[in-house]
């Protein structure tokens, strides 16, 4: 119900073959036969579409080759990634572990040209046929497949193809685009493309713990996968807010297409696949807040926008870059700062002193400020202005007159005598980081301003010196040049920065050159060396893409060279090949200010065009004949299907399909006419989030928003929701919402029924289905309370993962108007309908089932704003229409209940239809399926749980460490007198949580508020009193404490606490219930021995089974037909279900086959 209806789905294949084809690179001993992982990629890509169901275009990309300077980066990964791999292969067996024979997958084959790749796209090619052969919901969809075989990478194939769309008179400018891939550049992309319907679809991102490892972590099976779309009207919207202040500074009309231009221009800064990032500039420091103040600052004073539609304006973008210039000097200057603060610790300390006591004078007041502030002192107008705190200032007006002498008067304050000077001496002095001296001579003083003044000059230049040497140190030993001439700034550093930008726009906006041209450093020029570029006449040298072979030798290391045609494999290996020097065995990474080892710079020698042209030529007479058929490209296939297949069409219609050859360069846009034109909808679909609907205004704050399971640190836009105009009582609300669709979970809109509106006092809900009185009741205390719950869960919710704030949460005790909605979401069911002639029809009705849930008043959307897609559905039908031959329906009737069959022919009050009992074994005694009988048997399996004080005997340990030590224990550093940070450590069991109100099935089971353990937590407590007997020791005399102490539980000088605490920590992690699934305690779930026991006694029941077919007439109330143009029908509203319960799906666009049956085994 989440997800919209989409016109065109786009797949970035390369995500799902790496998904599938290695999904744990830790682990040596994996190994996945190839059958097995072409298998995994069609499932991949069946459960995407079924997610999906495009109703128009099913667009499959894999990476071609890549353009020239894209390879650089391609190089750099695949030397890692190999050489990480033998790594751990080495380390494994230095451990003794014993490796599978076979060979293990080398990720570096999913490259155009391999071996591997052309046998993947010859079954792609079977795959597609088939399921436009065989399934229906692929009928009447264009499906484009574009394999490695044609030039460019997945996504910019893609885009390609929209640009194309777009471009053509019949274009329809409310198309709804979904793409799917893991590549963070699809938001640009997406984005770039300027159409108000585009999402994009990926796998829930989980951050690992350890920063060794990778930064995600991705289920291989789909079914067990979360899966995430993200909205770019949604972001549109809010990078408008980002910008909003805009508006009133322009000299020139607010466009917020063309911000989104420039914002694309200013992410390329941070790096990307093609240059990298500006030196010190990362996403993880803040660099992009400062790359939008600084373009808030500088746009107001240009003549347009810098990006203009994928064209670089050279003369803006360098006044955007000075500006952004200053930057490289303030972060210089927090090096310099504490380089000099340093110095005057150890020399020439006097001086600094002297000119600490002067500029204070001038400024009528003393300054005792830390050493390594005097930098920021600057000289204007001959006058010196310093920073002096307000209690300097006190300290400083109350000193005797004698200290100021010759500079006037002091201010009016209380004097003081004498004595209390060294007093204020040493209070002041305190804060400094060297004591300054709070006496002294004016006479004396005068003689030193002009030496002062002279020092301040000398310092700004040495600074200057000093910078300038920072920057050619940097490019002496980053970029290994000799001498940083004038000839290196202009023409390596400036020309090559600006081509690269320019490049890359280009790419975005208009598809790929394949120009020869690529950035030749590992790093990037400091950005205050880019200068004098609006001058520039750059021209990109335009030519062909590579060949699949000359990528292959271009991006492979020699660990590798296995994927390369034997005839190559001698130029990666011999020392006397030509290009050996471009392969080195062993290589060095740099962070280069990053934080994690795969974002390091991989230091390997760039390819050289001519000399790997060159050496592959004198080798092509060695290729094979198949050999040299992989290496070329070829054009994208279009397979067109019969979107109306006839009813008498039989399973696989394969007439109805054909392929075509689309040439290379069809979707090429030949003119480069700006796309940035976006089509402003004027009604809002379901599934589709806008901010429009709700009255609100944002701010920007650190809120510490809940994102992939982690608070954010950085400024976040909070909404805040605005109280109407014409408020209304609890019982207008009633009047005006009951028993009416609203579409609630703005901004993410979700139609619902209210069924109940409430506040603190009163509760008016409906009576019965469908009725239309209104039932007024009066609230207990504890339906109150209740109440003021859902509210407060309400507004948190909404506060910590989607940063909005609701107005009439502010304060609850004074939020008497606001009630909330009880409601349930939409479903349908068939009903029959009388119509004239004498023919039954059957049309669908709206049924809204439970369960019921909580809104908040203030933030439903009338279903009048809504552009609610017509459903086919909604119109009566004929008995004919709605159920044609052939078709595939389920029985809803006795004694045949679920059962799968097909209709054979059909008549205005009966049907007559086959019952196929393939899928299903019943038998004459128990013609309830396998579940009933089983119930019994495999009860036995299931986990016993006891009571905790039962486990606190046993364990020897107290009822309450025995509740602290399976929750939460949470472990400070330091001391409670002497604490180290606020940084703490959980040394919990995580196997129960209280709040959460959730368990560890097979470890806690929570029953009438009473916690229970089974068998597997009394041993893994008995392990841990064992390993670590200190801290239950410490606890056993602690446990009332709400916060413990690592120095504390272990105080013995002879044990490191630190160390202690890793171990257990390590001892933690290393348990299998540390990564056991978590559930509510309302949860109904068989347990995991019930389940295997379970499967084993199905099994045994389906090797019975009776393929007889059955043929009876039914009634048609008691079928039910799976239909795509019915939406999300409910077969049986009046069912129950219960574990054990015998199940069949009955839906064909789900991961699990249409008619396949299972067996119920949880209730969430």
């Amino acid at each position: 119900s989440q997800i919209p209806e989409f016109d065109n789905l786009y797949l970035d294949m390369n995500g799902i073959i790496h998904t599938c084809s290695h999904p744990d690179d830790t682990d040596v001993h994996l190994r996945i036969p190839e059958e097995k992982i072409f298998s995994d990629i069609f499932h991949y890509i069946e459960v995407l579409f079924r997610i999906i169901k495009p109703r128009k275009v099913f667009f499959m990309a894999v990476d071609g080759v890549a353009p020239r300077a894209k390879m650089n980066q391609q190089r750099g990964r695949r030397f890692r990634s190999a050489k990480e791999a033998e790594d751990k292969i080495k380390k494994a067996i230095e451990k003794g572990e014993v490796l599978p024979t076979e060979e293990r997958f080398d990720s570096n084959c999913i490259t155009p040209g391999t071996f591997f790749m052309a046998r993947l796209q010859e079954r792609l090619k079977s795959f597609v046929s088939d399921k436009l052969d065989t399934d229906r919901l692929w009928h009447g969809v264009t499906v484009y497949l574009s394999g490695h075989e044609t030039p460019g990478e997945g996504e910019h194939k893609i885009m390609e193809f929209i640009r194309a769309q777009k471009i053509r008179a019949d274009h329809d400018p409310n198309t709804r685009h979904c793409l799917y891939g893991l590549d963070a550049d699809l938001i640009m992309l997406g984005l770039t493309s300027h159409e108000p319907h585009f999402s994009l679809l990926r796998e829930e991102v989980r951050f690992a713990t350890d920063a060794k490892c990778s930064i995600l972590q991705l289920s291989v099976a789909p079914e067990e996968t979360t899966f995430h779309l993200l909205h770019l009207s949604l972001m549109r919207e809010y990078l408008q807010y980002e910008f909003e202040e805009l508006k009133a500074l322009l000299p020139f009309p607010f466009s917020v297409e063309h911000v989104i231009d420039d914002w694309v221009l200013m992410g390329f800064l941070v790096g990307n696949d093609f240059i990298p990032n500006l030196p010190n500039l990362h996403i993880a420091q803040d660099a992009l807040p400062l790359l939008y103040r600084t373009y808030i600052k500088v746009l107001p004073t240009l003549d347009g926008y810098i990006n203009e539609s994928g064209i670089l304006n050279l003369p803006r973008f360098e006044k955007y870059l000075d500006a952004l210039s200053k930057f490289d000097r303030e972060h210089f200057n927090e090096v310099y700062v504490d380089l000099k603060w340093f110095e005057g610790k150890t020399g020439n300390r006097e001086k600094v002193k002297m000119l600490v006591i002067f500029c204070s004078l001038l400024n009528n007041a003393f300054v005792f400020s830390p050493v390594r502030g005097l930098v920021n002192f600057h000289w204007s107008n001959d006058k010196v202005t310093c920073i002096v705190s307000s209690q300097e200032k006190d300290d400083a007006s109350r000193l005797p007159p004698e200290v100021h002498m010759g500079m006037g008067n002091p201010p009016a304050r209380d004097g003081v005598s004498a004595s209390q000077i060294p007093e204020m001496r040493r209070r002041c002095a305190h804060s400094a980081r060297c004591k300054l001296a709070t006496t002294v001579n004016v006479v004396s003083l005068a003689h030193c301003v002009p030496r002062c003044i002279a020092e301040d000059r000398e310092r700004d230049e040495l600074f200057e010196l000093e910078f300038a040497h920072y920057k050619r140190n940097y490019y002496m030993t980053k970029m290994e040049v000799e001498a940083v001439t004038e000839q290196f700034n202009r023409k390596q550093i400036e020309g090559l920065i600006v081509t690269s930008q320019r490049w890359s726009l280009a790419s975005v906006f208009f598809g790929c050159d394949y120009t020869f041209r690529f950035y030749p450093y590992h790093y990037a020029p400091f950005v205050s060396d880019v200068r004098g570029i609006s001058k520039l006449e750059l021209k990109l040298n335009l030519g062909q893409p590579f060949l699949p072979y000359q990528q292959l030798l271009a991006v492979l290391p020699s660990l590798s060279k296995q994927l390369l045609p034997q005839a190559y494999q001698s130029l990666v290996s011999d020392e006397t090949s030509p290009l050996h020097d471009f392969y080195p065995k062993d290589f060095n990474t740099d962070l280069n200010g990053k934080q994690h080892e795969w974002e390091a710079v991989v230091l390997v020698p760039f390819i050289c065009e001519k000399r790997l042209l060159e050496a592959m030529q004198s080798c092509e007479h060695l290729l094979t004949e198949e050999e040299r058929q992989r290496n070329v490209h070829s054009a994208c296939l279009e397979y067109l299907s019969n979107r109306t297949p006839s009813p008498q069409m039989q399973a696989r219609i394969v007439q109805a399909n054909r392929c075509v050859e689309v040439p290379m360069d069809a979707w090429h846009v030949k003119t480069r006419r700006p796309q940035t034109e976006y089509s402003t909808p004027t009604l809002f679909y379901p599934g589709f989030p806008t901010l429009k609907q709700i009255p609100h205004k944002f701010y920007f704050k650190k809120a510490g928003v809940t994102v992939f399971q982690h608070k954010s640190r950085g400024e976040s836009i909070i909404l805040e929701v605005l109280p109407k105009n014409n408020e209304m009582a609890t019982e207008e609300l009633a009047a005006t919402l009951l028993g009416r669709p609203v579409f609630v979970n703005w901004p993410h809109l979700e139609e619902a029924l209210v069924v109940a509106v409430a506040d603190f006092k009163i509760k008016l809900s409906v009576q019965g289905e469908g009725a239309v009185d209104i039932k007024r009741v009066q609230l207990s205390k504890e339906e109150e309370k209740n109440v003021r719950k859902d509210m407060l869960a309400i507004t948190e919710q909404y506060v910590s993962t989607l940063a909005i704030t609701l107005y009439c949460m502010v304060d609850i005790e004074q939020a008497r108007d606001c009630a909330h909605c009880s409601v349930g979401f939409v479903g349908n069911i068939h009903e029959q309908e009388g119509r004239g002639g004498g023919h039954l029809g059957v049309r669908a009705i709206v049924t809204w089932p439970s369960p019921n849930i909580s809104v908040c008043v203030c933030v439903p959307v009338s279903s009048q704003d809504i552009c609610t897609p017509e459903v086919a559905a909604s119109h009566s039908k004929t008995l004919e229409e709605i159920f044609p031959l052939n078709s595939t329906v389920f029985m809803l009737g006795t004694p045949h209940y679920g059962c799968q069959g097909e209709l054979t022919w059909a008549f205005s009050n009966t049907s007559s239809l086959w019952l196929s009992h393939d899928l299903i074994s019943i038998s004459t005694k128990h013609p309830q399926g396998p579940g009933c009988c089983l119930r019994l048997p495999v009860q036995s399996f299931a986990v016993r749980y006891s009571p905790g004080y039962v486990l606190a005997n046993r364990l020897a340990i107290s009822g309450h460490v025995l509740s602290r030590i399976t929750g939460t224990l949470l472990v400070a550093k330091g001391s409670r007198k002497c604490p180290k940070g606020d940084q703490k450590c959980n040394l919990g069991l995580n196997l129960k949580f209280n709040r959460k109100n959730e368990e560890v099935s097979g470890y806690t089971k929570r029953v009438e508020n009473e916690w229970l353990y089974s068998a597997a937590t009394e041993l893994l407590l008995g392990q841990y009193v064992e390993r670590f007997p200190e801290l239950f020791k410490y606890l056993a005399s602690n446990s009332q404490s709400d916060m413990f102490y690592e120095d504390e539980i272990w105080s013995s000088e002879e044990e490191n606490s630190s160390e202690r605490v890793h171990e257990v920590l390590d001892w933690l992690k290393s348990l299998p219930a540390s990564s056991a699934s978590r559930s509510s305690c309302d949860t109904q779930v068989l347990d995991a021995g019930v389940v295997e026991r379970l499967e084993q006694e199905v099994d045994a029941h389906k090797a019975k089974k009776n393929k007889k077919k059955v043929k009876i007439s039914v009634k048609p109330h008691l079928l039910f037909r799976p239909e795509e143009a019915l939406g999300y029908v409910i077969p049986d509203p009046q069912a129950k279900f219960q574990l054990f319960d015998r199940v069949v799906n009955v839906r064909e666009s789900f991961s699990v086959p249409l008619g396949l049956r299972g067996t119920l085994i949880g209730i969430h």
